[in-house]
């Protein structure tokens, strides 16, 4: 039973590292994905009773968190991209017309002329109105404060929102984020036009990490061997003892 439970844990222990590895390797393809947030896993120890006075100790996943600390500001030179500094994200209108959010600053214009995102969709202003950025009215001018203007238009504002928790977010397809939890006006927002928010995976960290989880599946995979060899050594003894 001892060997069997030795098992069971070392197994528990190579299914959080298979998870783990996942998130390592879609964190380094997202190394040069605009706006790009990187994922951590989270592990919690389970206990379970082995006896009276005795419990076994297992992995389990527990979930996996974004980290939305900054990506580095790179200056692009095109007046279509915003990069992001500070706590704030973009919003977004979906084609199903509902609201996403999103730190990717590689906008473009839509067919309607409107100032849409890289998936086409239109970013709103803070009236949660689509932006008329059509290049045949003039330059697009961005203001630090996410203000904006259009040729000779009158200026209109950047919907700029964050939330309480921002572990409430969750990912949807194209960069965007979606979440159930109110808007708040972030105030510390600040747009940057001709620049780009990069990705915040830092590569050689995550290499790193997809090279220390690798050793440790190895050596959960050598702690299983080790144990059925010596079941199996144990099977071949056995009738001997008996005899």
């Amino acid at each position: 039973m001892t060997m069997d439970n030795t098992g069971y844990i070392a197994l528990s222990h190579q299914m959080a590292l298979q998870r783990q590895m996942d998130v390592i390797a879609h964190n380094i393809a997202n190394t040069s994905t605009t706006g790009y947030k990187a994922n951590q896993t989270l592990f919690e120890q389970f206990l379970m009773k082995a006896g009276p006075q005795r419990e076994l100790s297992y992995v389990q996943d527990f979930g996996v968190l974004i980290n939305f600390r900054e990506g580095p500001i790179e200056r692009t030179g095109n007046p279509l991209d915003i990069g992001l500094q500070g706590d704030g994200f973009l919003v977004a209108q979906t084609a199903t017309g509902d609201l996403a959010y999103t730190r990717g600053g590689h906008l473009t214009i839509n067919a309607q002329g409107n100032l849409a995102s890289a998936e086409g969709d239109a970013i709103l202003d803070e009236n949660r109105r689509p932006i008329l950025a059509d290049p045949s009215l003039g330059p697009l001018i961005v203001n630090g404060d996410g203000s904006l203007t259009v040729g000779g238009r009158p200026p209109v504002r950047l919907a700029l929102v964050t939330f309480d928790n921002l572990q409430t977010l969750r990912r949807r397809g194209g960069g965007y984020f979606t979440t159930d939890s109110p808007e708040q006006v972030a105030p510390k927002a600040r747009t940057l036009q001709g620049m780009l928010e990069r990705s915040n995976v830092e590569p050689v960290i995550e290499l790193a990490a997809m090279i220390e989880t690798s050793r440790a599946y190895q050596a959960s995979n050598k702690l299983i061997e080790t144990e059925h060899e010596l079941q199996r050594k144990m099977a071949e003894r056995l009738p001997q003892l008996r005899g």
